[in-house]
């Protein structure tokens, strides 16, 4: 009968006998081979990769061959059934594949690089994921080391406390990235955006003239940039503060958590802040704009009532403040700032709010039939009326006025503009876009009378 080992007993027998060896490594082979595939499978992931790496190095060693590859049937086995294990990174070794991870991300243009223990890394590119096959995977302890490589002690220390930290990541003659570094499950991952260092034209992201307008007379006031995730929206951003920078003598100031996109001076002097090491937070940065003769001020992310105040007082005070907010639209980004300010006892706050409020757009991306990206921005720049509708957070009474005014476009009326420029294929849009039996039930009718009218 064959004797077959618990777990733990053979992998310290195997350990023990791969050690007094003596260059002949038939004994821990026959080990290894008497085993069976559930015990073996049964082994801690890290067991497996010995394994693994102990074959790899007896290819070119003194074995019986027979030995050799049933031991290499044996593993071939477990991985069938349990799925493919790794070769352990060490050292280096670890930071080198993971910038060759970060040089295949930028060659594929990819938006973002999800990185997770023991699984195949992700690529968004063109708004779909893909797998890096051809890499392999990182271990729990491999993303800790990439982590603690790049990661500066203030952020770490946010990363202990709460689990989650974003900082910014800048490698030379390759790009930049943002770095979400999380805890899931009680292990680390990473996702990281890609932030090039050129920052694009104003002019090639097509913004409309009414938004630009708007930008170029102002005279204080707030301006929100909003849209979901990997919309954009800093993008944007950079794109109309690197505009400012290269036609204006203003100064500028950017409070952010990270810093993004990079700026150098040009016809303006323009300042970044970066939360962590520059200062403790965005609000205690803020309180002292206003003694520094600041025209125009970028607030990446507004998380508290404090620092809503300190902002519209800047813009009350001809200060120009553009701010990123989470939203899927217009109201979305409206309501999500304005729940900051409580209901009871704070009227005056948001009628201040709707009164310095010059202009709010949430951009989306969409893709043509050629799966070029294609940006599509519903935007108000509101009247009286509108900041009525805002002061009373009547936010159900302010889309009909997007459809209509003319300083206003909602998504769907916006993104139809654009199918009939043939920007955008309405088949494909249908794909992507937000409410589509609505978007569809509304402008198809239009399609087809403009194309009988053109038959």
């Amino acid at each position: 009968m064959r004797f077959v080992y618990d777990s733990d007993m053979f992998m310290k027998d195997f350990r023990e006998t791969l050690k007094n060896c003596q260059g002949v490594f038939d004994a821990p082979l026959e080990i290894l081979v008497r085993q069976s595939v559930d015990s073996i499978a049964s082994l801690p992931n890290e067991e497996i990769v010995f394994l693994k790496r102990v074959l790899e190095k007896l290819k070119t060693k003194q074995v019986q061959a027979h030995l050799y590859k049933q031991a290499l049937q044996k593993l071939e086995l477990v991985e069938k059934r349990t799925g493919p294990r790794r070769v352990q990174l060490q050292g280096e070794e670890v930071g080198e594949q993971f910038l060759r991870i970060l040089k295949t991300v930028k060659e594929m243009k990819a938006e973002m690089l999800h990185l997770k223990p023991d699984l195949k890394p992700h690529v968004r590119v063109g708004g779909a994921l893909h797998e890096l096959a051809d890499v392999p995977v990182f271990s729990v302890g491999d993303l800790q080391s990439i982590i603690g490589e790049y990661i500066s002690p203030a952020y770490s220390a946010v990363l202990s406390q709460y689990k989650v930290v974003d900082f910014s990541l800048s490698v030379p003659g390759l790009s930049r990235f943002r770095v979400s570094a999380y805890y899931e499950e009680g292990r680390p991952a990473i996702s990281l955006k890609q932030i090039p260092f050129d920052i694009p034209e104003l002019e090639s992201l097509r913004l409309e003239p009414t938004i630009l307008q708007a930008i170029e007379e102002g005279h204080g006031g707030l301006y929100l940039v909003s849209g979901p995730a990997v919309s954009g929206k800093s993008t944007l951003v950079a794109a109309i503060l690197n505009h400012l920078n290269q036609t204006r003598p203003l100064r500028i100031q950017t409070f952010e958590d990270p810093i993004e996109f990079l700026y150098r001076d040009a016809v303006a002097s323009i300042t970044q802040r970066e939360v962590g090491s520059d200062m403790q937070s965005i609000a205690s940065g803020v309180r002292y704009v206003l003694k520094g003769g600041v025209n125009w001020l970028f607030v990446s992310s507004v998380d508290s009532l404090e620092l809503l105040e300190f902002l519209i007082t800047a813009a009350e005070s001809s200060v120009n403040v553009i701010l990123t907010v989470p939203g899927v639209s217009v109201t979305a980004a409206l309501e999500t700032l304005t729940s900051l300010i409580p209901r009871e006892g704070n009227q005056s706050l948001l009628d201040r709010f709707s009164q310095c409020l010059r202009l709010c757009l949430c951009q989306h991306l969409y893709h043509n039939k050629e799966k070029s990206v294609v940006a599509v921005r519903e935007y108000m720049i509101p009247d009286a009326n509108l900041k009525n509708l805002i002061r009373e957070c009547r936010w159900q009474g302010i889309l009909p006025q997007l459809e209509t005014l003319p300083t206003c476009r909602s998504l769907h009326k916006r993104a139809f503009e654009l199918v009939q420029a043939q920007d955008l294929e309405f088949e494909s849009l249908l794909e992507e876009i937000e409410d589509r039996d609505n978007f569809e039930s509304r402008y198809r009718p239009q399609l087809k009378r403009k194309a009988e009218g053109d038959f």
